[in-house]
C-alpha cells in the first residue's frame, strides 16, 4: 500500500509540473519562503539562522582491543526562534548494534552493543540513563527529552562519556584495516541538524545514506601508543610533542615543500622511532567550521607528503598527504595527483580555491571505493591508474560538496555526488586523456535509464534504496549538470555556480536554492528543464521520424520520445560516401516533443542517423532513417 501512495503520488506530481512551468514546491518548504528563512531568488531571507556546536573531545584508542573510548564537552548554539523540547543525538555505531537495520552486510562478528554511554551531563547534572521517558535509543538516534527547554538564541551544554569497539571486518566507510591499522569516523557522539526546514532530523543511519551536519568547531585529542602516527580533519597543534626528532624534520620539510617528500619510507619500517619515546602520544587537532572530524592511525604506513598553493590570490598552502601500506602501488602517486587537483581547482570549473589548509588521502584494504570526510578521505584499492586518479578526485572534489556547501545528503545526494561526478569532468580529463569522464558518465547512465525503478531526482533519497538510490545520486544527476554545463556554455554556467556557492557555503541549501539562484544569474527560466531532469519521469529517446529530401532541401524530423531533453548530433550519410556530422544542444527541446531541422544539401542522401557515444539514447533502433 505504502509503495502504491509513493507511486502514486509521483505520477501526479509529475502531471502537475507538466503542465505548467512552474516548479512543485512541497508545504514544509513554502513555510520557510514565508517565515522569510529563504526566498524564491535564491538567497538565503532576512531570518535565515542554522545552529552550530564547539565539540571538545579527549578520545584514546587501544589497538589491541580496538576499544575506542572517549570524553567529550558539546557547547550548543541554538539560534534559532524555536524553543526546543528535545535535543537528538546521533549515535553511529549504533549501527552495529544488535537488532538494527542495515542496508549492507554487517560480519557477525562486528554485531554486539554499539554505542556504551557511561555519563550524560546536561546543564551540569546527570541524566539518569535508565529513564526511558527522558533517554530515547532507536536505531542510531538517542532524543534526550528536556524539561527546561533551549530557548532560542542561547546555548547549553552536554557532557558524554561512552565507548564502542571498532568493528574489525566489515568496513563499512571506515573501522579496521589490519591489526594496527585504522580508520575511524562516525564515531562521536554527535548533535543531529535543527534546521529551517524539517526542525531534528531523526533520520536512522542505516549505511547508505551519508551526511547532513551543522557546521563545527573541533579541538580534539587522540591518545595512542607509541609509534603510531595519526592523521586527522584539521591542524596538527602539537607535531613537536608527538614525532620523533628525524620525523619532524621531515614533517616541517614537506610543509614547505612544493614537490613531493617522503616523510616515512620503506627503510624506515621497522627501524625508525615514528614518535616521541613515551608509552602513549597525545594528538592535538584543531578544526573550525566544517561538519564532521574524522581520523586514521598506524604504526606501519607510508607517508608522502608536500605542500601546494591553492590560492593565487593570498597564496595559502595546503598540506597534503598521502599514507598507504607497503606495496600499494596505486598510491604511490597519490600524494603528487592529489596536488594537482587542488591546485586545479582555482584554475577550472568551479574556480574556487580548496578551502582548508590540509587533505590526507589514506588506503584502506578494500577493493575499490572510497569514503570523504573533511580534509581526510579513505580509499580502497585501484585496479588502475586511471581508476587510482578517478577515485581520489571524486572524494577529494567532495570537499566543496557537501562539507563546503553544507547540503542535506539524507534528502539530497545527487547535491553532492553528482557534482562530485561531472564537476571533476575537465580535471580528470586532463590527468587522464580528453573524453575520459564523458564517455565513462554516458555509459554508466544507460545501464539503467528507463527503467521502472528510475525515480525523479527530487524524491528524497531516504524514499529510495539500493541500485535507485546509487542511480540518481551519482549517474542520472551528473548526467544533468554535465548537459547544463553545455547547455549554458562555461562562462555563464561557471558564473552561475560560483555565485551559488557563494551565496550558500558554510550553509544548508536546497535543491531550490540552486535552482533559483541559476534561473536569476543566468537571467533565464531554466524550469523547463530543471521540470525535465529532477522533477519528471523520462528518459533519453529521440528518434528520426522522417526525412524528406527536394532537389537540395532537406527536412529532418526529429521526435523526443522519452520525454528527456538531451542533446542532438546528426549524423548526414550521403550516395557518394561523404559523412556530415552536426550537433544541436539541448534548447532544441524547450518547447517541443518534435523538432524539425531544413538543411540546403549539395548531395543526395542515402541515410540519416542521430548518435553519439558522448550523448545518451536509451532506444537506438529508432535513430536510423534509410532513405528509400
Amino acid at each position: 500500500m505504502k509503495y502504491f501512495i509513493l507511486v502514486f503520488s509521483l505520477i501526479f506530481i509529475t502531471k502537475i509540473v507538466a503542465q505548467n512551468n512552474d516548479l512543485y514546491t512541497p508545504l514544509n518548504i513554502k513555510k520557510a519562503y514565508q517565515k522569510e528563512t529563504r526566498n524564491s531568488s535564491g538567497l538565503t531571507g532576512k531570518n535565515y539562522w542554522q545552529n552550530s556546536s564547539d565539540y571538545k573531545i579527549k578520545v584514546k584508542v587501544e589497538p589491541g582491543t580496538r576499544k575506542i573510548s572517549g570524553s567529550e564537552i558539546i557547547k550548543y548554539y541554538n539560534n534559532s526562534p524555536d524553543s526546543l523540547k528535545e535535543i537528538v543525538i546521533r549515535l553511529y555505531q549504533d549501527i552495529f548494534q544488535k537488532g538494527n537495520s542495515r542496508d549492507f552486510r554487517v560480519d557477525s562478528s562486528d554485531v554486539g552493543n554499539g554505542v556504551e554511554i557511561t555519563k550524560i551531563k546536561l546543564r551540569g547534572e546527570d541524566l539518569d540513563l535508565e529513564n526511558k521517558s527522558k533517554v530515547i535509543r532507536y536505531g542510531t538516534n538517542m532524543i534526550i527529552k528536556l524539561d527546561n527547554y533551549v530557548a532560542p538564541n542561547s546555548q547549553t551544554e552536554i557532557i558524554i562519556d561512552w565507548n564502542f569497539t571498532l568493528d574489525k571486518s566489515t568496513g563499512l566507510r571506515m573501522g579496521t584495516v589490519d591489526s594496527t591499522s585504522f580508520f575511524i569516523a562516525y564515531w562521536y557522539p554527535q548533535i543531529s541538524v535543527y534546521d529551517d526546514i524539517d526542525g531534528w532530523d531523526k533520520t536512522n543511519y542505516s549505511g547508505h545514506l551519508e551526511f547532513y551536519n551543522d557546521f563545527n568547531n573541533y579541538d580534539v585529542e587522540i591518545t595512542a601508543p607509541r609509534n603510531f602516527v595519526v592523521w586527522a580533519t584539521g591542524n596538527l597543534e602539537n607535531p613537536g610533542e608527538t614525532f620523533s626528532n628525524r620525523i619532524f624534520e621531515r614533517y616541517r620539510s614537506a610543509m614547505n615543500s612544493d614537490s613531493v617528500f617522503k616523510i616515512i619510507t620503506k627503510e624506515d619500517l621497522g627501524s625508525t622511532e615514528f614518535t616521541k619515546a613515551q608509552p602513549e602520544i597525545i594528538w592535538k587537532y584543531k578544526a573550525e567550521k566544517v561538519p564532521d572530524f574524522a581520523f586514521a592511525l598506524s604504526n606501519h604506513y607510508l607517508w608522502d607528503a608536500s605542500s601546494v598553493n591553492a590560492d593565487n590570490k593570498d597564496m595559502r598552502k595546503v598540506f597534503v598527504s598521502a599514507v598507504y601500506p607497503e606495496g600499494a602501488e596505486d598510491f604511490y602517486e597519490i600524494a603528487d595527483i592529489t596536488r594537482k587537483i587542488i591546485k586545479m581547482y582555482s584554475e577550472e570549473i568551479p574556480y574556487v580555491p580548496y578551502p582548508y589548509n590540509s587533505m590526507t588521502v589514506f588506503r584502506n584494504s578494500e577493493k575499490g571505493g572510497g569514503m570523504e570526510f573533511p580534509m581526510i578521505v579513505n580509499d580502497g584499492e585501484a585496479w588502475s591508474r586511471n581508476y587510482a586518479i578517478g577515485l581520489t578526485l571524486h572524494e577529494v572534489t567532495h570537499t566543496f560538496f557537501p562539507f563546503y556547501m553544507g547540503i542535506n545528503e539524507r534528502k539530497y545526494p545527487w547535491m553532492d555526488e553528482g557534482w562530485a561526478e561531472a564537476y571533476a569532468i575537465d580535471i580528470e580529463n586532463n590527468l587522464i586523456g580528453i573524453y575520459y569522464s564523458e564517455r565513462n558518465l554516458v555509459s554508466e547512465y544507460l545501464k539503467t535509464a528507463g527503467n521502472e525503478f528510475e525515480a525523479p531526482l527530487m524524491v528524497p533519497g531516504i524514499s529510495l534504496r539500493g541500485d535507485a538510490l546509487t542511480f540518481n545520486s551519482y549517474r542520472k544527476s551528473s548526467l544533468a549538470y554535465y548537459i547544463l554545463r553545455q547547455l549554458l556554455g562555461d562562462e555563464i554556467f561557471s558564473k552561475a555556480l560560483n555565485e551559488f556557492m557563494r551565496r550558500w557555503h558554510g550553509k544548508h541549501p536546497l535543491p531550490y536554492d540552486f535552482f533559483n539562484t541559476f534561473n536569476r544569474v543566468t537571467n533565464r527560466n531554466l524550469n523547463w528543464f530543471w521540470n525535465s531532469w529532477f522533477f519528471n519521469f523520462g528518459f533519453p529517446d529521440v528518434a528520426v521520424k522522417n526525412v524528406v529530401q527536394k532537389n537540395q532541401n532537406v527536412e529532418i524530423t526529429l521526435e523526443n520520445k522519452g520525454g528527456l531533453p538531451v542533446p542532438l548530433q546528426l549524423n548526414l550519410f550521403y550516395e557518394n560516401g561523404k559523412i556530415d556530422s552536426i550537433r544541436y544542444g539541448v534548447e532544441i527541446w524547450e518547447n517541443n516533443k518534435e523538432y524539425k531541422i531544413n538543411l540546403q544539401i549539395s548531395e543526395k542522401l542515402d541515410q540519416v542517423t542521430i548518435g553519439s557515444d558522448l550523448i545518451p539514447d536509451s532506444v537506438s533502433e529508432n535513430n536510423i532513417f534509410k532513405i528509400k
